[in-house]
This record gives structure tokens, sequence and C-alpha cells, in this order.
């Protein structure tokens, strides 16, 4: 998750975040305006490309399996999300802190964020193992189904990805 995380943020221009405590509860990593990364982000890349290689992030045995079956995944879902013209990269509210409106509201800010962007669409990748119905509840339509090598792999059983789209 670490190294997902980190990843996300190299291709994010927005962020909100919830904190409460002194700790993180919820965040949201968006992307306005669709961009190839830059040369520092590239590097960044980089280092977590071989950071995987190496073992650093855990998964030891098969890890350049598993790291093939991350970029299927991806290029799939930017494949057949090209019409949209804004993206949720990550986005996670922890489970003691869910039924709270916070995931509502850290969307809140995105959307509002993107209209003022002049943004027409809001697209997010998920999958049957997280919380989809709460974007169906927040009224994102459901644009398609397709088989998830990532999450496939990492199950051992045939797992499916949704691509979820909001129109604001």
């Amino acid at each position: 998750m670490k190294a997902y995380v980190k990843f996300s943020l190299l291709f994010s221009d927005h962020t909100e975040m919830c904190c409460a405590n002194g700790k993180v509860i919820g965040f949201l990593l968006g992307l306005t305006h669709k961009r190839l990364p830059d040369l520092k982000a590239r590097f960044e890349i980089g280092r977590l490309f071989w950071g995987f290689v190496a073992g650093k992030y855990g998964l030891s045995e098969r890890r350049l399996r598993f790291f093939a079956s991350f970029v299927l995944t991806l290029l799939k879902v930017e494949w057949l999300c090209l019409r949209f013209d804004s993206e949720v990269e990550s986005f996670v509210v922890d489970a003691a802190y869910r039924g709270q409106g916070i995931g509502r509201s850290l969307v809140d800010h995105f959307v509002e964020h993107l209209r003022k962007a002049n943004k027409r669409t809001l697209y997010l990748y998920t999958n049957m193992v997280s919380n989809w119905k709460f974007y169906e509840k927040y009224g994102f339509l459901k644009d398609r189904e397709f088989y998830d090598n990532q999450l496939s792999f990492l199950r051992g059983t045939k797992t499916h990805g949704y691509i979820y789209y909001y129109r604001l």
C-alpha cells in the first residue's frame, strides 16, 4: 500500500486530507489535468520500481509477475478512461471512521475543485474488494467491468475491477 500511495502521489495534482487526533484518517488523491509525468516524477517512478524489485515493499516471491499484473491493470484503466477528463487516483478512509461523512466530504471538496476548473467528468477505478457501494450511493455510475490482473494475481482467483464515472 505504501508504494501504491507514493505512486498515486506522483500522478496527482490535488490532495484532500482529513485528520483526527494527530493522525490522517482519510485522504483523496486526484488528477485534475491529465499529463505525462515530468522528469522528476519519472525518476521517482524508477526508484519505486527498483525498490519494489529489491523487495522494499514486500511480496518477495513473484514480485516481477505482480508488477506486470499491476502495469497491465493500470494500462487497461488508462485506455478505457481516455474520454474522462479527471480522476480519483487514490481514496481511503480509515475503517474506524467510516460512516461519519468523511468520505463524502473529501469527494465533495474534490468535485467542487473540478467544477471550478471546468471539468465535465470524473472517473475512478475500484474493485469488488473495495467499498464500491459508496460510489454508487454518492451518484457515480458504473461504466465498465473488466478482468483485474493485479487483484486476480493477489487473490489467486479471477477478480473483476470496475470503472465508475460522475458527471460534474
